[in-house]
């Protein structure tokens, strides 16, 4: 416990001292919030500190500083006003494909399934190359099962661009694959999915579950 403690004073102090070192970035404050939000109180952690590292980081981007502030709700479990933070900071910067991600994740959170749809589609038609449209409209087809043939169409869209280090990983695109094909009821190619998802990943204990569950052919 005691060096458990000590790391996280060593890990407080460096990005402290990092804030102090750049006060006008947004990247070593938003790190400090973080650790503010998530360290237990003996540890320093605070959500007014936080909540200070957000307002500071507002004053240097406003945008961020909605991203900030969502973050700080999500923890205080307030999701619905995380959503609309989200959406004002996407709303100041759509180019920054992190707050138009998790929009769309709060709407799948909600399950307004209709919204997440037209808002991963309105990705994918701005930006066809946007790995992360493509890989969301599929699981958004998936967790509703509905619209399943544009959610398989969207998941081979995504295995077939270059991957992207930000993205899911492929196995768990041709997991959600499996999945999605299970709904249309093809299910040799369900297995031929999950079978490319555990030969990528064999400890994909998901995958290796929802094989075994399928029908006998």
């Amino acid at each position: 416990m005691l060096r458990k403690l000590s790391v996280a004073s060593d890990a407080h102090d460096a990005l402290y001292r990092a804030v102090e070192l750049e006060p006008n970035k947004v990247a070593p404050r938003h790190a400090l919030m973080t650790y503010y939000l998530v360290a237990p109180m003996i540890a320093g952690g605070s959500r007014a500190r936080a909540q200070q590292q957000s307002e500071q980081i507002a004053k240097i981007d406003a945008a961020a500083g909605h991203a900030a502030h969502a973050r700080i709700l999500l923890h205080d479990g307030d999701d619905q006003a995380a959503l609309s933070a989200y959406r004002r900071a996407f709303e100041l910067r759509p180019d920054r494909s992190a707050y138009r991600l998790q929009v769309g994740l709060l709407l799948q959170s909600f399950e307004h399934w209709g919204l997440a749809f037209a808002h991963f589609t309105d990705w994918s038609n701005a930006d066809p190359g946007a790995t992360a449209a493509w890989y969301q409209l599929g699981r958004t087809a998936v967790l509703s099962a509905e619209r399943t043939d544009m959610g398989i169409a969207a998941l081979q869209r995504f295995l077939a661009l270059p991957e992207d280090v930000n993205d899911p990983h492929p196995t768990d695109a041709w997991f959600r694959l499996g999945q999605a094909y299970e709904q249309a009821g093809e299910l040799i190619k369900s297995r031929h999915a999950h079978e490319r998802a555990l030969g990528l990943d064999p400890d994909n204990s998901a995958a290796a579950e929802a094989m075994a569950n399928l029908p006998a052919q």
